[in-house]
């Protein structure tokens, strides 16, 4: 087959650039490389075809890929100061708010010794928890219906005798409150 006009062109321009590139410049001004031109790309129409086939001819250039694997390696080498970093942080976090606990303990505290400091606070006190009572006084202890201690409390004046009143005897009170605890058998009197 012979070749085309445009084959032939094409292959006697290529031969003049070899020669022209082989040759040496004669001035300065020839000396300058010559600015390339680029020919125009043709525009594409991708709405028919899939986009991810057009990007996997794409590479990625090999500074990116340089700047990839660095950022790799240094992320593997910091990872284990940054999470420990991150552990100490949490700690410290967790030491102040133990921290704000214990002082508000501590300011409870003090006023709770101040309140002690008090002899009337004392005195109402000992009669709440203790079932304490004034001379003249009678205290009487009832127990209702579901086991809880209520504390009734008269003011009569007597000659000062202070008396508890009980349903049963004493040793019978102590086998049942046992019992109730669990530290008594049922054959116990």
């Amino acid at each position: 087959m012979a070749p085309t006009s445009s084959a032939a062109q094409r292959r006697a321009l290529a031969a003049k650039r070899k020669s022209a590139a082989s040759r040496k410049p004669k001035s300065a001004k020839a000396q300058a490389p010559a600015a390339r031109t680029r020919r125009a790309q043709p525009v594409v129409d991708l709405s028919g075809t899939d986009i991810d086939a057009t990007a996997a001819g794409r590479r990625l250039p090999a500074r990116t890929i340089i700047l990839g694997v660095i950022a790799a390696m240094l992320l593997t080498m910091f990872l284990p100061s940054i999470s420990t970093g991150i552990a100490q942080y949490q700690q410290i976090a967790a030491l102040e708010r133990d921290i704000e606990v214990t002082e508000q303990e501590v300011a409870d505290l003090k006023e709770r010794q101040e309140q002690l400091k008090d002899p009337a606070y004392l005195a109402q006190r000992a009669r709440e928890d203790y079932h304490y009572a004034k001379d003249g006084e009678e205290v009487y202890i009832v127990i209702d219906d579901t086991g809880e201690e209520v504390a009734t409390e008269t003011a009569e004046a007597g000659a000062g005798e202070k008396r508890t009143v009980r349903r049963q005897p004493w040793y019978i009170e102590l086998v049942d409150s046992l019992k109730a605890v669990g530290f008594a058998t049922e054959e116990s009197p």
